[in-house]
């Protein structure tokens, strides 16, 4: 996939997640009723431009996965003890 292609596809996802969830709460029939609030419309706004300059800014936000890391210690102490004190309820 060409990085051209990504970004507008991380793009729409962005706008559609972030602006079509509070749509659905409003209501989809409803859309001018949504952008006809003198609060909603801002978000809107808001939202599709931070999506874009996100997108721009930081292409690879959230694609770097690595190996991760090795737990140890007195984390993996609290980590086990939290295991079995889910399997004791």
């Amino acid at each position: 996939m060409s990085k051209t292609v990504g970004s507008v596809t991380r793009l729409l996802f962005g706008i559609v997640l972030f602006v079509g969830l509070p749509l659905l709460g409003w209501g989809v029939p409803d859309i001018p009723g949504f952008a006809g609030n003198p609060v909603r419309l801002p978000y809107v706004e808001v939202a599709a431009l931070l999506q874009v300059l996100i997108v721009i800014k930081m292409p690879d936000v959230g694609r770097n996965r690595g190996e991760g890391k090795e737990v140890g210690g007195s984390f993996r102490f609290f980590t086990e003890a939290r295991r079995v004190r889910g399997v004791g309820v």
